[in-house]
């Protein structure tokens, strides 16, 4: 049994196709496998694709010139707008996932940038405020799966993040640890004795942790934020978003549409 503290960065500065790879790998504990560059990905995500498995691809927007594709115009003017696209004076921008349901392939998407208006963040959280995220239906998730991914009692066993209150309340502090513990216990007895990962994780507590990757236009971010940088978000919450404001590389644009409150959550 180990613990660690809350995590957030911004995943940046990677091609589209590498990017969605390597999000991808998380739900499989595999990002140690993550592919180095877009060709090395197409036969990855080629797999993803096969398999149905779409949602990976939402986590990558890229921006497409008017002259690659004419079907959103229409006497120079964009057609009817489609929630999830920006349109701009010569390109517009779409995720990866909806290109392709358009007829776009991969091929065609390692040879666009990534839209400016997208942003990933990855969090290291427990799995209870991870479940308060993913109310934002608006993004898109990718998480460490509990039923792909294993620990090891070898390399420190599985990983909790104490809650808040630990930090002030000795006896609150010593039951939570008491309990992570017996948890443990029993999850790798189950394990033991033959018990599925998919059927022993029914065992961990809510303060297991996990990575979430959350992707969204800045316009999301902003909605998300005001929400859960509010005082009557959890406690966790709002630490872990104001780690995430607080990052050199957050956009300006979205963080001055915040509140001197809600950056001083």
């Amino acid at each position: 049994m180990k613990f660690i503290e809350p995590k957030a960065e911004i995943i940046k500065g990677l091609p589209p196709l590498q990017k969605i790879a390597l999000i991808a790998r998380v739900c499989t504990g595999t990002q140690d496998k993550a592919e180095t560059s877009p060709d090395a990905a197409l036969p990855f995500l080629r797999k993803l694709g096969g398999m149905g498995h779409l949602s990976p691809f939402e986590h990558a927007r890229i921006t497409v010139p008017y002259k690659h594709d004419s079907e959103f115009t229409e006497n120079g003017s964009p057609l009817a707008m489609i929630s999830r696209m920006y349109f701009a004076d010569n390109a517009y921008n779409i995720n990866v996932r909806d290109f392709i349901a358009r007829g776009g392939t991969l091929e065609e998407t390692a040879g666009f940038e990534e839209a400016k208006d997208y942003l990933t963040a990855c969090f290291d959280i427990d799995i209870g405020i991870a479940r308060e995220l993913v109310r934002h239906r608006t993004m898109s998730f990718m998480e460490r799966s509990t039923r792909w991914c294993s620990w090891s009692p070898e390399e420190g066993g599985i990983e909790f993040i104490k809650p808040e209150q630990c930090k002030e309340d000795g006896a609150f502090d010593q039951l939570c640890t008491d309990f992570f513990k017996f948890a443990e216990n029993r999850y790798f007895l189950a394990i033991n004795n033959g018990v599925k990962r998919e059927m022993a994780r029914s065992l961990l507590p809510l303060a297991t942790a996990t990575k979430l990757y959350v992707t969204g236009t800045h316009w999301w971010w902003e909605a998300l934020l005001h929400l859960r940088l509010g005082k009557r978000a959890h406690p966790a919450m709002r630490r872990v978003m104001k780690m995430l404001v607080e990052l050199p590389e957050f956009p300006n644009e979205i963080r001055g549409k915040l509140t001197a409150e809600e950056l001083g959550a």
